[in-house]
């Protein structure tokens, strides 16, 4: 398991609150994301993701995505399309066990999406 750091913020905050509060009312505004396993590679193999998906979890972290935003925080799921959000901030600071469990936990957070 990996998890690619060093890289920016490219939804400025304001941008992501303005794109989430126009999706409520039904307009789409696109933003830029990446795929999930370009950025975590290996979580397919993580035995606590398998329990989580089960034998699609090769396949939902392929079509899983994530934005990046130039904000201090941690991360969070879009309920809006299941995208998880991360701070850049955070991704390329932060304590790698700390992001480890939190990818952990927003996985949960999608399954529930």
């Amino acid at each position: 398991m990996k998890i690619k750091r060093g890289v920016t913020g490219q939804t400025p905050i304001f941008l992501y609150a303005f794109r989430y509060l126009l999706k409520k009312i039904g307009i789409n505004v696109e933003t830029r994301t990446h795929r999930f396993v370009d950025f975590f590679v290996g979580f397919d193999k993580v035995e606590t993701v398998r329990r989580i998906f089960g034998y699609e979890a090769v396949n939902i972290l392929n079509d899983l995505r994530v934005e990046f935003v130039s904000r201090i925080g941690y991360m969070g799921v879009n309920d809006m399309d299941g995208t998880i959000i991360i701070s850049a901030d955070y991704l390329t600071n932060g304590d790698l066990r700390d992001i480890y469990l939190d990818v952990i936990h927003e996985l949960v957070h999608v399954k529930q999406f």
